[in-house]
C-alpha cells in the first residue's frame, strides 16, 4: 500500500462525517479553527480503543488536550532529566 492510500473503510468513513457531522457543525469546526487551540485541561489516558475520553467526561471537540499512552503512565519529574 502507498503511504497516501488509506484503507477505504477510514475513506468512507470520513467521507460519510464531512457529509454529515462536518456540514451539520460547521460554524463550530470554523470557530474551533478562528479561535486555536484553548484546551480546558490535559487528559493522560490509556490508549485502550474502547476509552473514550471525551465520551468519559462529556466534553466538546477541542475541551481537551488528549495524550494516550500505554497504561496511561507519567513517569515523575526528574530536574536532572535522568
Amino acid at each position: 500500500m502507498a503511504a497516501t492510500q488509506l484503507p477505504t473503510y477510514l475513506t468512507q468513513r470520513y467521507l460519510g462525517w464531512k457529509a454529515t457531522k462536518y456540514q451539520e457543525n460547521k460554524a463550530w469546526f470554523r470557530h474551533l479553527a478562528d479561535m486555536g487551540q484553548h484546551p480546558r485541561a490535559m487528559v493522560i489516558s490509556c490508549c485502550d480503543s474502547r476509552v473514550h475520553v471525551t465520551a468519559i467526561f462529556g466534553s466538546d471537540t477541542g475541551e481537551f488536550f488528549i495524550h494516550r499512552n500505554i497504561a496511561n503512565l507519567v513517569p515523575p519529574y526528574l530536574p536532572d532529566g535522568d
